[in-house]
């Protein structure tokens, strides 16, 4: 058996796929699509406000969407106040109170889950999994280009 044959898009797939009917009910759950999730998820992983731009930029290249599609999640979540400007003029962003409350409800969420399936795993081989699937997407983004949508 071949390295590709062990470890094979498909297998990556399905294991994409598991995970997607879990996400999709917390997200909607939460009324929260994946693109305001991962909106929310940048702008919490920083300590101080995020360039407008580069949270749409990141978006783009992580979920291989259109900027239109992450500006317009992002615009949503300004809409809904879970997240506001943090300068004069609107190019940063900032989570508010209610978006840091509507992050933690949905992180830990998927946290409980996460837990739950992953946690009968030995931690080596998610630290070795984890590793591996991180180098694949650096290599398929090289590839294919970051920030290129599929459509």
């Amino acid at each position: 058996m071949t390295a590709s044959q062990l470890l094979s898009p498909q297998i990556v797939g399905r294991a994409e796929n598991a995970h997607k009917p879990i996400l999709d009910r917390i997200l909607a759950e939460a009324s929260c699509t994946k693109e305001q999730w991962v909106a929310l998820t940048l702008v919490a992983a920083q300590p101080d406000s995020l360039p407008r731009g580069a949270v749409v930029q990141q978006m783009v290249d992580a979920l291989k969407i259109e900027d239109r599609v992450a500006d317009v999640a992002v615009s949503d979540l300004l809409a809904s106040k879970d997240l506001r400007g943090a300068t004069s003029n609107g190019t940063s962003v900032e989570l508010t109170e209610s978006g840091m409350a509507r992050y933690t409800r949905i992180r830990s969420a998927i946290g409980e889950v996460v837990g739950r399936v992953y946690g009968a795993i030995p931690d080596e081989d998610l630290v070795t999994t984890a590793r591996v699937l991180t180098q694949i997407t650096d290599r398929l983004n090289l590839e294919f280009g970051p920030g290129r949508s599929t459509s």
